[in-house]
């Protein structure tokens, strides 16, 4: 099979998150879509984090670059009635306010471009 190169691609991967719960950690998981970035954004997201010993906002900045949709996301109402969350910059805003959320997204972010579990990624 040929290789073909798309304009503007975006990926799917899955993240997974240890939600803090009464005492204990549940592991969730939701389906993010990626917008695709080029070798070059990366390597400079890479100097950054090198350069200033980790990567300052927890990933915040990058998670809002690269995180373009999801599925799998639920929202639960004042009656306890769960819907899925839309996508949306707003809704996008609520999830990262997750503690450490941006660090699982990054994380699969960066494993769905290479292929391989980031080393120094902290333990979710």
């Amino acid at each position: 099979m040929a290789l073909v190169i798309k304009k503007n691609a975006n990926f799917k991967w899955d993240v997974t998150y240890k939600l803090p719960v009464d005492n204990e950690h549940i592991e969730e998981t939701f389906r993010a879509t990626f917008k695709r970035k080029k070798h070059s954004w990366v390597l400079q997201q890479q100097k950054i984090a090198n350069t200033n010993d980790g990567i300052e906002d927890g990933g915040v900045a990058i998670a809002m670059e690269v995180l373009v949709g999801w599925e799998g996301i639920n929202i639960t109402d004042e009656n306890g009635k769960k819907e899925p969350l839309k996508y949306s910059e707003e809704n996008k805003k609520l999830l990262l306010e997750l503690p450490l959320i941006s660090v699982a997204i990054v994380a699969a972010f960066y494993e769905g471009i290479t292929g391989t579990k980031t080393k120094n990624s902290l333990e979710l």
